[in-house]
């Protein structure tokens, strides 16, 4: 069962992770500088795709973690 749940979670933090560069590509211009509509949208913008990188960050590491454990474990024989 720890194996799926490294699957899940390194898949979700890459999924997560890959989301967010690809919002943030297509809101480059031919100049390659973000356009927002407002400042305050450039702002809550940018803290959720910090925290949201962070959150990916945090998904991948933990399954890492679930996938050393699942196979030092030994109990999966």
């Amino acid at each position: 069962m720890t194996l799926v749940w490294a699957i899940l979670f390194l898949v979700g933090g890459f999924v997560l992770r890959f989301q967010i560069n690809k919002r943030q590509f297509n809101r480059r211009n031919a100049a390659g500088v973000e356009e927002f509509k407002s400042y305050g949208n450039a702002y809550g913008i940018q803290i959720m795709e910090k925290i949201g990188r962070w959150v990916g960050l945090f998904l991948i590491i933990t399954g890492i973690f679930f996938a050393v454990s699942f196979f030092f474990d030994g109990s999966h024989k």
